[in-house]
Parts: structure tokens; C-alpha cells; sequence
């Protein structure tokens, strides 16, 4: 049984393939003609082929994979099909922000991917758009705000590189070196108990 759903599968694949090709060269409008199980796949080849289909068949296939709850597969149908918005949207219904805040960014949705890379907690790239849409006093806020949550979570090297952005050597030279002392701190504590789980072994 399950050697033949594998043939199966090859089968339709080449199908698929065929199908794909046929589309390409306006042969005949071939989606209409599929069960939707095809059409889902065929719609994918084509937007990664950069076919431009009919924006009812992209977004069918898009909601096919929400329905799924696969929002990632919905997000890259979405953005190849040009729906910028729902690209966004799916990869937010995941926590997703820096993903989302990338297309965002290649969308030319400045505003919106500067919300997004904060909530993903990348300061530096949202600072860096900020000052790039002339709002330096902003950007300079924002990297204040970012060393003082990076200190909190223990993250001081990503802390010492906007403390430097911001020119604050000394604030910079400090979070290096509580890194460091992290660093240590936490191969000491790794060391004492591999030598104790040996030491209960042997």
C-alpha cells in the first residue's frame, strides 16, 4: 500500500511538472481542471516559476495553507503572489517578527518593518531605518531603549554594539566585559557538573 501511494505520488508530480509547463506557455488554462489537492501544488510551482497568476488563484491557495494552520508555506505563497499584507500577517500569527519585518522592508513598508524589527528586538536595524527616514533624536532613543532590555536579558554583546553606535566607549567596554565574565561563569558551571556526572560513573 504504501509502495503504491509513492507511485502515486511520482505520478502526479510529473503531472504536475507537465501541468506547470503548460501554464507557462498559455497552452490552455489548466488550474480550473484540477482537483484542489493538484492545485495546490501547481500553484505553488508556478509563483516560485515568478508565473503571475490570477490574484483569486493565489490567494485560494494561500488561505488552503491557513486553513492547515502551515502559516510559514501561507507567508511565502503570499509573498511570491504579491499579497504583501497577508505575508506579513501569517508570519506575525507566529511570532515570526523579524521575518515579518523583512518583508516588510523589501516591500518598501518602512514604517510598518521598523514596529516589526522592534518587536523582534532588532534595535539596530529598526534604528538604522529610523535615521534613514530622518529621525535621528528617535533612533538614538530607541538604542538607549535596546541596551537597557538586551542588559536585562543578558545579552551584553548585542548591548555593547548599540552602545557603541551610540558612542558610549565606556558603557561599551563594561557590557564586553560582563560578557566575558558570563561567558566564564557559565563554562565553570558546565565543567563542575560534567565532573561530577564522571565522577558518580567511575
Amino acid at each position: 500500500m504504501i509502495q503504491l501511494n509513492a507511485v502515486c505520488a511520482r505520478k502526479q508530480r510529473k503531472l504536475n511538472i507537465q501541468l506547470v509547463e503548460n501554464y507557462k506557455s498559455n497552452t490552455r488554462d489548466i488550474l480550473s481542471q484540477l482537483p484542489t489537492y493538484a492545485q495546490l501544488e501547481v500553484i505553488e510551482m508556478l509563483l516560485d516559476e515568478g508565473v503571475r497568476l490570477p490574484s483569486a488563484a493565489s490567494l485560494r491557495a494561500v488561505r488552503a495553507y491557513e486553513k492547515r494552520g502551515d502559516y510559514e508555506k501561507a507567508s511565502h505563497l503570499a509573498e511570491k503572489a504579491g499579497i504583501i499584507d497577508r505575508a506579513i500577517e501569517n508570519r506575525v500569527r507566529e511570532h515570526k517578527y523579524w521575518q515579518a519585518a523583512v518583508i516588510a522592508e523589501k516591500a518598501g513598508m518602512i514604517d510598518r518593518a521598523i514596529e516589526l524589527y522592534i518587536k523582534a528586538g532588532v534595535y539596530a536595524v529598526a534604528a538604522d531605518l529610523m535615521e534613514k527616514k530622518g529621525l535621528t533624536d528617535k533612533a538614538k532613543e530607541l538604542r538607549k531603549y535596546g541596551i537597557s532590555i538586551y542588559e536585562t536579558e543578558k545579552s551584553y554583546i548585542a548591548a555593547a554594539h548599540l552602545a557603541k553606535e551610540l558612542g558610549l566607549v565606556d558603557k561599551a567596554k563594561e557590557l564586553t566585559q560582563k560578557s566575558k565574565e558570563k561567558e566564564k561563569k557559565e563554562i565553570e558551571t558546565r565543567t563542575e557538573a560534567a565532573e561530577k556526572w564522571l565522577a558518580s560513573q567511575y
